[in-house]
């Protein structure tokens, strides 16, 4: 083979990988909002415990890709940045594993409870979930508790926003986790006071 025709060749298979790369679909990315590894605690079924029901969250957010804010009254669908979970099930998660470690109870979420335990029931609506890239994230969040063996639901609700001062999704997504621990702050002294 004469070496005209193999540099032919070469260029050929060069340009066919080039074309194939080209037509590849780019690599989609994945996020969670669960909180870090070293935050989890594993906290046994005890005396009392609670139940973080499944969460509620704003119809327009509440799809596998990230949706952000783009500008007033804009916003984008990130095709190929998405949760790892559907967004609700994202947030039940870590509100459950913050909750979990700050009140030292375990979270009895479909699962049967135990004889005499003391069960108390939580219900959490998230009104709005903000994402603006390099700017800030909003959750505006409204919860009701039933303490164990009252019929009676105390409501509260909060507003939580955390800056974001870097660019990229992954920064976004830290400020979200940042303000679901402020929620799960709020939650928690809601369960520990009279007051919300």
């Amino acid at each position: 083979m004469r070496s005209n025709e193999r540099w032919q060749r070469a260029a050929m298979a060069m340009m066919a990988a080039l074309w194939v790369s080209a037509c590849a679909p780019p690599a989609s990315h994945f996020y969670t909002l669960m909180p870090p590894s070293q935050a989890e605690v594993a906290v046994p079924v005890g005396a009392e415990a609670f139940e973080l029901r499944a969460v509620r969250v704003p119809g327009q957010v509440d799809l596998p890709q990230l949706v952000v804010r783009e500008g007033i009254g804009e916003v984008r669908v990130a095709e190929t940045h998405q949760w790892v979970a559907p967004l609700h099930d994202e947030v039940r998660s870590a509100l459950s594993t913050l909750l979990a470690a700050r009140l030292g109870q375990a979270d009895l979420y479909r699962v049967p409870q135990p004889e005499g335990i003391s069960l108390t029931r939580i219900t959490v609506e998230l009104r709005r979930f903000d994402s603006a890239p390099g700017d800030h994230v909003g959750i505006d969040a409204l919860w009701a508790i039933q303490p164990p063996g009252d019929a009676v639901l105390r409501t509260c609700s909060g507003s939580f926003r955390e800056s974001v001062s870097r660019s990229g999704y992954g920064a976004l997504v830290e400020a979200h986790q940042r303000a679901l621990g402020r929620l799960a702050d709020a939650i928690e002294v809601a369960l520990t006071t009279p007051g919300c």
